[in-house]
């Protein structure tokens, strides 16, 4: 009796993704159909017709019929690129994002953006302002000027130890342009010294007095 039984039990049910066992008594309410997908006849039980499964004879046609070619986000569709002109596939899926499709790679986006946010064109653009670049060859020459003539030293509190030691502009950057990299334009402050200064940070946009003259 128990040989029978666990006889019974070894039958594998084909369509269960669990591929849990069962026993002869359960083929009692279970019919045979055809595979959607390769026409294999199977057995499924028809309470998973009712509901929609029992389509597939097994996870292989399955996945097959899922994600084959006939599926919508497997159709693809040739595209031509808005930069290079190159003709690319891309998935009918991938163009539902807004902006997608344009161009054939990265490489050709990165290009297409750089021209498109060059300028007026990009977001923070603060009209042409030149941005103060202190590792520049000139204005390094500059500052080397300034340290010379002052000795190395602050014209202010007198330090002499070097490291915290800056060339300071005695008339701003920003408002006096041509007076930049004039030597008799700068002065050696060390770090305290500097940060008393009227123009040091962002102190010269609330002094009107610099502004205006």
């Amino acid at each position: 009796m128990k040989a029978e039984r666990i006889a019974e039990m070894t039958i594998p049910f084909v369509d269960n993704p669990s591929k849990r066992l069962y026993t002869v008594s359960m083929r009692k309410d279970r019919i045979t159909v055809s595979c959607r997908l390769c026409d294999k006849s199977f057995e499924t039980r028809p309470y998973l017709i009712s509901i929609g499964k029992g389509k597939f004879c097994s996870f292989r046609c399955y996945r097959t019929a899922k994600v084959g070619s006939t599926r919508e986000h497997k159709k693809e569709k040739y595209l031509r690129c808005v930069l290079c002109k190159t003709v690319f596939v891309r998935f009918v899926s991938h163009l539902k994002r807004k902006g997608s499709g344009k161009y054939c790679s990265r490489k050709c986006l990165g290009l297409a953006n750089a021209n498109r946010l060059t300028g007026s064109s990009h977001w923070n653009w603060k009209g042409g302002i030149t941005p103060r670049s202190l590792s520049t060859k000139k204005y390094r020459s500059w500052r080397t000027a300034v340290f010379q003539r002052d000795g190395f030293k602050c014209v202010w509190c007198g330090y002499d130890k070097g490291r915290i030691l800056e060339a300071d502009h005695i008339k701003p950057w920003k408002l006096y342009p041509k007076l930049r990299f004039r030597v008799s334009n700068g002065r050696t402050l060390c770090r305290p010294c500097h940060m008393k200064t009227e123009t040091w940070g962002g102190r010269m946009n609330s002094n009107k007095s610099l502004t205006t003259s």
